[in-house]
């Protein structure tokens, strides 16, 4: 949630995202700040995805 809760559109409008709608890939992760962690590429091969 934002800073303007009674004027965000968020989840609690729209639902939750599709999965199949997710497009990214996670490289780091900076929170908790004691397990900060640089994640190592993978590489996928594109015909075998689901």
């Amino acid at each position: 949630m934002g800073d303007n809760r009674t004027a965000s559109l968020d989840s609690r409008v729209f639902g939750p995202v599709n999965e199949s709608d997710i497009v990214g890939r996670a490289w780091v992760r900076v929170w908790p700040f004691a397990r900060f962690t640089f994640f190592q590429r993978q590489t996928y091969n594109i015909e075998l995805a689901p």
